[in-house]
């Protein structure tokens, strides 16, 4: 009896040590299937969208926008001179887009996780005063943003699923800015 227990016990060992070994080489090949997985939609989304695009400059703001390959933010009371070129961030190519009019510049990036792309270290969010008291956020294009401020640079952070936005300046005060970013419409 002693010798059929042992025998039971040492084949459900064996059994299990078969099937962790099977588990651990099924969780091996399924690693190197999940990078080729990731290679071939690399693969699909470089052809679905040009890989690389040359700076491109243009004073036509829907030639700019046609580049952007999203709505770009357009202030129609002034020239523009813009740019649209990719950089490549974290591993995948990012469309940038520089609006620069007379006192500010809007810059975009698509896809919106690339926001880092326009985060300028000196400048810290900050609350803004206002007759009902301190606000931290506003809403500019009807999605929320944020203010932050190093003394005269001033800027504005907003985002949608597809893009995110900034709008710069060091040479406008508070309310100039804030009525230069409430004028901005859409194009594209």
């Amino acid at each position: 009896m002693l010798k059929k227990l042992f025998g039971g016990l040492f084949s459900l060992i064996g059994l299990i040590l078969s099937l962790s070994l099977l588990i651990l080489l099924c969780v091996l090949l399924v690693k190197p299937s999940a990078e080729r997985q990731s290679s071939a939609r690399v693969a699909v989304s470089e052809i679905e969208r040009p890989s690389y695009l040359q700076a491109t400059d243009s004073r036509d703001i829907g030639i700019l926008s046609r580049l952007f390959e999203h709505p770009l933010p357009y202030d129609q009371s002034g020239s523009v001179q813009g740019t649209v070129e990719t950089v490549f961030f974290e591993g995948e190519n990012t469309r940038l887009a520089t609006l620069r009019y007379d006192r500010y510049i809007i810059r975009c990036v698509t896809p919106a996780s690339s926001a880092p792309l326009l985060l300028d270290k000196r400048l810290v969010i900050t609350p803004i005063q206002t007759a009902e008291g301190l606000q931290t956020s506003l809403t500019v294009l009807s999605m929320p943003a944020f203010y932050a401020t190093n003394g005269r640079l001033r800027c504005l952070y907003f985002s949608d699923s597809s893009a995110s936005y900034s709008i710069t300046t060091d040479s406008m005060d508070f309310s100039d800015f804030l009525n230069a970013a409430f004028r901005l419409g859409w194009v594209g």
